[in-house]
């Protein structure tokens, strides 16, 4: 049995004083090993703050966080943004804003906006980037669709497409177009690769020019290997796509010989439609090469858009290895099979992981 050592007396809120009593024993108040002047007793009456909830993280996950900042988040597959078709008119300096057709518009978003969550290299890739477009997409990834999404979407298309302005304070849009468009006009300053030309001739006008693509466009040969061999011939044929050629100036009385070197950005946006009549490239999901090793890099498979008559769907590979079918025309995004979902490529969407030493 434990025997009762003393009574303390313990301040009560706002300086007042009353006799709170606190049993003490002999084991509480003994010192051990310097331990004396430890806290050891607290208040009857004092409320316990909560407990800090222990986490297996020791700092925050950003990446967590940044797709938590978007309530609901955790359970929802609704689709990113939907086409101009089904929303309601958007409201800009005192216009109105009716934007149609925005099927082209948004299968790029898509595909940018899963990659920029799901991988991190090109997450820090757009995050430094200013290009209004990739930060459009970064804004959507992060905070989901609002009213101020919808809003830029239509002033980044209104810088792209004439405005219909014949109806007072109405504009329409109508941002009906090829899905090439939007990555030639929108990701200008962010292209897939860039090509320099120098020309042997010092005399030349084109002795030293670069210049962007954004979209990585094949020679009428090159589609023909792709189209005979099908789509795991692509590795060989982006190879040879990069490979320096040597080709004479084509500019007058210059006689020099012209070197075109492509280099390969952080982002490629592979077009593999066919360029002769009456022909498409198709192909599974599945088919697909998840890896391409190219100038000492690795890029990752994450999308793919597809053509349907006066449609575009994008399909977008997960890091867990699934596939999901997003179409701005759904409320929810779907998951696909890859090996039973067949479909009309147009874009191919690739990021760059890392270096290979």
């Amino acid at each position: 049995d434990q025997t009762p050592l003393n009574f303390f007396h313990f301040p009560w809120k706002n300086g007042a004083r009353s006799p709170k009593l606190l049993l003490l024993t002999v084991d509480e108040i003994e010192s051990w090993r310097g331990l004396k002047d430890e806290k050891c007793y607290k208040p009857i009456d004092e409320k316990l703050g909560k407990r800090k909830r222990q986490t297996k993280y020791m700092d925050k996950c950003p990446e967590i966080e940044r797709i938590l900042k978007k309530p609901g988040m955790r359970s929802t597959k609704n689709v990113l943004i939907f086409n101009g078709n089904i929303t309601t008119p958007v409201r800009h300096e005192k216009s109105t804003f009716i934007v149609n057709n925005t099927c082209a518009f948004d299968s790029v978003v898509f595909a940018i906006g899963i990659s920029y969550t799901d991988h991190f290299n090109y997450k820090n890739y757009i995050d430094e980037s200013n290009n209004r477009f990739l930060n459009f997409i970064k804004d959507l990834s992060c905070y989901g669709s609002t009213a101020k999404i919808y809003r830029q979407r239509a002033i980044l298309l209104q810088e792209i497409f004439p405005i219909d302005t014949s109806i007072q304070k109405l504009k329409l849009i109508n941002a009906e177009c090829n899905v090439t468009k939007i990555i030639n006009e929108l990701l200008k300053d962010e292209p897939s690769n860039e090509e320099a030309l120098i020309c042997t001739s010092e005399n030349c006008p084109r002795n030293s020019i670069t210049r962007a693509s954004p979209i990585i466009m094949f020679t009428m040969d090159e589609y023909r290997k792709l189209n005979k061999e099908g789509i795991k011939s692509l590795q060989d044929i982006l190879k040879s796509y990069i490979n320096s050629k040597l080709t004479i100036c084509r500019m007058d009385s210059c006689g020099g010989e012209t070197t075109l070197i492509r280099t390969l950005k952080n982002h490629l946006f592979i077009d593999v439609e066919s360029y002769s009549p009456g022909e498409v490239f198709q192909c599974y999901l599945q088919e697909l090469p998840e890896m391409l090793n190219l100038e000492n890099k690795e890029f990752k498979l994450t999308a793919a858009i597809a053509h349907v008559p006066g449609h575009y769907i994008t399909y977008v590979l997960r890091l867990s290895g699934s596939w999901e079918q997003h179409n701005d025309l759904e409320k929810k995004v779907k998951n696909v099979s890859a090996k039973n979902t067949l479909i009309t490529h147009h874009i191919i969407m690739y990021v760059k992981l890392s270096n290979i030493d």
